[in-house]
């Protein structure tokens, strides 16, 4: 199997899990945060601005992950070191969303940053790993079968 596809592979699952992870902190925001603060229920809408936020987010996860290098050798991936690195580089990658998009919300108290960070956090670290996750078990099971 070719290296590049392999990457791909992870770069596509990344993509959409990234777009996925972003799109419910955005329904979030809007259904949980920014009700709490007005009072009534806030319309989620779709236009411009989301979506050229979307990108934006998608394109700064991949380029992160890129200069990490996890990109670099998808065949010798160890299923529990994936965890660590997901763990960590979604942790930075969250903590610098925070500080540059979302720090200057406003929002009812400040339990509700804390709350925001942990739901980014969570929302975005279970869509990125549970499809590394999958990709490595397929990869290790077919290199063991050595059809790779």
């Amino acid at each position: 199997m070719n290296k590049t596809l392999q990457a791909a592979k992870y770069v596509l699952a990344d993509t959409l899990s990234a777009a996925i992870a972003w799109t419910l902190f955005y329904l979030f925001r809007k259904i949980v945060i920014e009700s709490q603060k007005f009072g009534h229920s806030v319309p989620a809408e779709f236009n411009a601005k989301f979506f050229l936020t979307l990108i934006g987010i998608t394109c700064f996860w991949i380029f992160f992950y890129f200069l990490t290098g996890y990109y670099r050798d998808p065949y010798r991936k160890s299923r529990l070191k994936e965890l660590g690195q997901t763990l960590f580089i979604t942790l930075f990658g969250v903590i610098f969303i925070f500080f540059v998009l979302l720090l200057d919300d406003e929002v009812v108290s400040y339990r509700t940053y804390y709350e925001s960070l942990r739901t980014l956090f969570l929302l975005h670290f279970i869509f990125t790993f549970t499809p590394r996750f999958i990709l490595s078990s397929i990869t290790n099971k077919k290199i063991h079968q050595r059809k790779i």
